[in-house]
């Protein structure tokens, strides 16, 4: 008698297949999303039932990782833009009173090589005051609007003091920028002058054996207040000293009143005296010309006296 028809094919013993992956007929080791079918060939072959989502995973990856790089690289351009290079000649706000968070503007006047000390101009005072100063005391974020802020309120301090700024009358403009240029960075820090430290104010022309243009600034020059001697280091300066049997000016004592003497000296009589005093005095003044011609003048130099000699006030 045939069976009745069922809606499903039942496989016989000799019909069914074994696992592919346990080579069992009964296997639980399937998953319920994989089903074995038969292709053309009459090989067993595992597929999903999600295949579609599956195959497209892939592209799916794609575009995240295309977004991620798209988030990162901002990133990477913020950073790169966030220092700014400062230049030579740029115009932007310094420390001038680091305790008193004090902005002003400066002019980039020089820079050293790794970009650490820069040599600046402040816009509100005297050339006397330029000096090397840390980049850690530049904003490195200066904008035109932080310029605009800062020179509006010095300009309404000046209005309110009726103060200023400039002491380069007589010269004229081609000159005054050939002076600048010529002396725009100091040579030296500091003289030691006696028993006196004395912090420089301008630039000055030593001696080549001294100081030549491309050396370095010298933090410190040692000077004997008799002879108006420069050395560089404090042993040359001693060494001087033990030997130097001088402890007066060159020239005539003409006035004394107490310990106040005054001397006359000759400047073509005492021709390298009076040109080292040119030069300490234009460590001091800004527009000094007379440096080498001093045969025709007489130089008037007031000293204190002690023990130890006539020191030069």
């Amino acid at each position: 008698r045939k069976r009745p028809a069922s809606s499903g094919r039942r496989m016989s013993h000799n019909n069914r297949k074994s696992c592919t992956r346990c080579k069992h007929v009964n296997c639980t080791c399937r998953s319920s999303g994989e089903r074995e079918t038969d292709n053309e060939d009459g090989d067993t072959i595992m597929d999903m039932e999600n295949n579609g989502a599956s195959n497209s995973a892939p592209e799916a990856d794609i575009p995240a990782k295309e977004e991620r790089k798209r988030d990162v690289s901002p990133v990477i351009d913020t950073t790169t833009t966030a220092t700014k290079e400062i230049k030579v000649g740029d115009k932007v706000l310094a420390l001038w009173r680091v305790e008193d968070k004090d902005w002003r503007e400066v002019v980039i006047i020089d820079k050293n090589k790794d970009s650490t000390k820069f040599y600046v101009h402040w816009a509100d005072f005297n050339r006397r005051n330029d000096a090397w100063i840390e980049s850690s005391r530049i904003d490195l974020e200066t904008t035109r609007e932080k310029l605009k802020e800062v020179r509006e309120r010095k300009r309404r301090f000046d209005e309110f003091t009726h103060e200023s700024h400039e002491d380069h009358e007589g010269l004229g403009e081609a000159d005054l920028k050939e002076h600048e240029e010529l002396t725009k960075v100091k040579n030296v820090n500091k003289i030691q002058f006696g028993k006196y430290i004395l912090d420089t104010w301008y630039f000055s022309p030593l001696p080549r054996e001294i100081w030549k243009a491309g050396d370095d600034v010298l933090d410190k020059l040692y000077m004997c207040e008799f002879t108006l001697g420069f050395y560089k280091t404090e042993a040359e300066l001693e060494r001087h000293q033990k030997k130097n049997p001088h402890r007066h000016p060159p020239g005539d004592e003409i006035y004394r009143n107490g310990d106040v003497s005054v001397f006359e000296v000759d400047g073509e009589k005492s021709k390298i005296w009076c040109q080292n005093l040119c030069y300490l005095a234009k460590m001091f003044l800004d527009h000094k010309y007379l440096y080498y011609d001093v045969d025709p003048f007489l130089f008037y130099v007031v000293c204190e006296c002690d023990s130890q000699g006539f020191h030069v006030v």
